[in-house]
């Protein structure tokens, strides 16, 4: 599809009025509206192969609201990188 958000939206499905937030734009709030209800992938079946930990990287980073997302720092905290990250930097 065209449509970057359709495709967007149907893995993390459409936002709530909490993930809206912070969108001030009232155009963009009511083409954010018009999208029809999609519920958020399962990305457990989606990735079947993928272990826990990339699953919840996945679910903390692929969030539509900014400021609900993890930070950089976190996200380089996040067990997913353990056996990758330079301990001693």
């Amino acid at each position: 599809t065209s449509d970057q958000l359709a495709v967007i939206f149907n893995v993390i499905g459409t936002p709530n009025e909490e993930e809206m937030s912070f969108v001030t734009d009232q155009k963009a709030i009511e083409y954010l509206k018009s999208y029809s209800f999609i519920n958020r992938c399962d990305l457990t079946s989606k990735y079947s192969a993928a272990t826990p930990e990339a699953i919840d990287f996945l679910n903390k980073i692929l969030v539509f609201n900014p400021f609900f997302r993890l930070t950089l720092d976190e996200a380089i905290q996040h067990p997913l990188f353990d056996n990758v990250r330079n301990k001693e930097a």
